[in-house]
C-alpha cells in the first residue's frame, strides 16, 4: 500500500512538471515575439 502511495505521488510530480514545462514553453512562444515587437 505504501509503495502504491509513493508511485501515485511520483506520477503526480511528473504530471505537474510536464504541465509546468508546457506552460513555460507556451509563455516563451507567446511573450517573446510580443516583447520583440515593442522595442
Amino acid at each position: 500500500m505504501n509503495l502504491f502511495k509513493e508511485a501515485k505521488n511520483d506520477l503526480g510530480v511528473l504530471k505537474r512538471q510536464s504541465v509546468i514545462s508546457q506552460m513555460y514553453t507556451f509563455d516563451r512562444l507567446v511573450v517573446e515575439p510580443l516583447q520583440g515587437r515593442k522595442h
